[in-house]
Order: structure tokens, then sequence, then C-alpha cells
């Protein structure tokens, strides 16, 4: 069925982006622990910046893979763009009529 397949290519995606973005991190600690030279802490930073990147990959996963995700992000955007301008226009309203007295 079409529900089902998308469903598991919705959990195949967040599953695959979180095994990539946690084994650096993994890796780097298992090393830590299991070695005796000292490792770059360039690698640790790396290592936890793709974590903060699965994070972050997670909405924009989410919004390609399901539809109603999608329209319900679309809608809050769609609503933080119309309250913006009308907050705007009021302001620059208030701003033309107490100039103007």
């Amino acid at each position: 069925t079409g529900g089902r397949n998308k469903s598991v290519i919705m959990t195949c995606a967040l599953a695959g982006t979180f095994l990539v973005s946690w084994a650096p991190f993994v890796a780097y600690n298992v090393m830590e622990q299991t070695t005796t030279n000292s490792i770059p802490q360039d690698l640790y930073i790396a290592s936890f910046v793709c974590i903060f990147l699965n994070t972050a990959a997670n909405p924009i996963l989410y919004t390609l893979t399901n539809r109603r995700f999608s329209r319900y992000v679309v809608g809050l955007i769609q609503l933080k763009w119309a309250r913006a301008k009308s907050v705007s226009f009021v302001y620059n309203r208030a701003n033309n009529s107490s100039t103007s007295t």
C-alpha cells in the first residue's frame, strides 16, 4: 500500500540520518576510551556538530516525506508572514497618524 511505503521510506530516512550523524560521536568516544594516544579536539567538535545537523535535518526530512506535516509547516510560515505584514501595517499606520497631527 502507498501509505505504508511512505511510512517505511520516512522511517528509513530518519533512522539512516540518525545513524550517520551519531556514528562520528560514538566512534570518537570509543576511541577516546580505548586508545592512549591523544585525539584531536577538532574531531570531537566535528562529531558534535554532526549531532546538531541531525536535529536540523529531522524537520526537513519530515517535511519532504510527510505531506500532512508539510502542509502544516507551510501554514505556519504563511501565518507568521501574514501576522508580520499586519503588525507592520498597524505599526506604520500608527506612526503616520501620530506624525500628521
